[in-house]
């Protein structure tokens, strides 16, 4: 006879319980996620009839009284606190060095670091104490110090003494934008943008499950897109016959390849199209290379070479190709790219390190703390007029013999020309 005074849970039980209050935390997200993404302010707000909309934006004035408000001695040792993370964030930032060299004939290349754009940090709607405070004004800082230009904090609405300090704090580290509203709201605002939020490049929760359930949710989306696809930014000084060829050799990835071409001469876009067309057909019909051109091939025209940054940097590709009169313009103002290569030598199919080299996704489950490196964009680069014949040969039989013939045939091209 069993007594049952003295059941234990076991392990299983106890993993049971814990997936059902994971799924709910999921379930929860998820719906607040797609709430603030279909609905905007009406679901961060909450809209009363014939009164006007309660604004989430803190004025200058709101923030002053906050930073007013908190005690001479705390506000001392606060700014105290904040210039000694101000300084162990400039040496990390002078540690992540940008560098050159001129490693084969006619070659430059590098790696630099550029700043995110926007950033959006999203603190819990209400105070959970703990480390937050310490959390929210290092963040602000490392994202300060590594030069992006807006950081955008949500966080509850300063009613209490412990909010009206974090208020203070984050703007003393030098937020751009703070807005009363947190949690997974806030995060969704800063993410998706509303009417009144608009939307960081990169979103980052502080604080509480919540939050770091978002993060999750929108890292793992994230993370399925990176390294399918390469942008071509082309001007009027483009080869559209090379531009055929290197989006065809791109899509040779698969066929959930994304291959885009920006050109801003209507001209050179016309003619790329006609052959990648011709090209296409002396390709096998079976080839990847024609279903990923297929399903995922797009040419846009664009009014200058600042629009055609704009729209690459929406696209977010792994690689993109610049062939255009001044490449290395391009360098310092494409932000979301992981491989720059500029110039007509410095096609994908030329560049046997790169191409080869394999990408690490990090595990989604595991949120890194934040630190300068966390707001900055790494680009490895290369910048090539002409590649030698010789070496342009060799790549394609390399190429040809792995069972890649649109980059081979992008070398030969290429081989022919110079």
């Amino acid at each position: 006879m069993v007594n049952f005074d003295y059941v234990v849970m076991t392990t299983a039980s106890a993993t049971d319980l814990q997936d059902y209050s994971s799924r709910d935390l999921a379930d929860y997200v998820d719906a607040t996620l797609d709430a603030v993404r279909r609905r905007g302010d009406d679901a961060l707000i909450g809209r009363t009839p014939g009164r006007p909309a309660r604004t989430l934006l803190l004025d200058r004035d709101q923030i002053e009284r906050c930073i007013d408000w908190v005690p001479p001695a705390t506000l001392s040792d606060l700014k105290l606190v904040q210039e000694r993370a101000r300084r162990f964030a400039a040496a990390q930032r002078a540690a992540l060095a940008d560098f050159e060299t001129d490693g084969l004939p006619g070659t430059r290349a590098g790696v630099k670091h550029i700043a995110i754009g926007s950033v959006g940090i999203c603190l819990p709607g209400a105070w959970p104490g703990g480390l937050v405070l310490s959390c929210a004004q290092a963040g602000v800082i490392a994202a300060v110090s590594a030069g992006v230009r807006r950081v955008a904090v949500c966080l509850g609405e300063p009613d209490s003494d412990a909010a009206t300090l974090l208020v203070a704090a984050v703007a003393l580290a030098g937020a751009t934008e703070i807005y009363r509203v947190g949690g997974v709201r806030g995060f969704a605002a800063l993410q998706f943008g509303t009417e009144s939020i608009q939307r960081a490049e990169r979103v980052f929760g502080v604080g509480d499950a919540e939050l770091e359930e978002g993060q999750r949710r929108v890292l793992a989306a994230d993370a399925g897109s990176i390294g399918r696809g390469i942008v071509i930014i082309a001007d009027d000084h483009a080869d559209p016959e090379l531009i055929a060829a290197d989006l065809i050799a791109a899509c040779e990835s698969g066929p959930r390849t994304r291959a885009v071409l920006i050109a801003t001469s209507p001209a050179v876009a016309a003619r790329a199209a006609s052959e990648i067309t011709r090209q296409l057909k002396s390709l096998s019909e079976s080839d990847r290379a024609q279903a990923a051109w297929r399903r995922r091939g797009v040419i846009h025209v664009v009014d200058d070479r600042k629009a055609a940054c704009a729209l690459a940097d929406h696209y977010a590709p792994q690689r993109v190709e610049v062939m255009t009169l001044e490449p290395r313009w391009f360098l310092e103002r494409l932000h979301r790219c992981g491989e720059l290569f500029l110039g007509p030598g410095a096609g994908i199919a030329l560049s046997e390190d790169m191409l080869a080299r394999p990408r690490a996704v990090s595990r989604v489950g595991e949120l890194e703390p934040l630190w300068v490196g966390s707001f900055l964009h790494t680009v490895t680069y290369r910048e090539t007029e002409a590649c030698e014949p010789s070496a342009s040969a060799a790549l394609a039989r390399h190429h040809r013999a792995a069972g890649l013939e649109a980059h081979a045939r992008a070398c030969e091209l290429r081989a022919a020309r110079d």
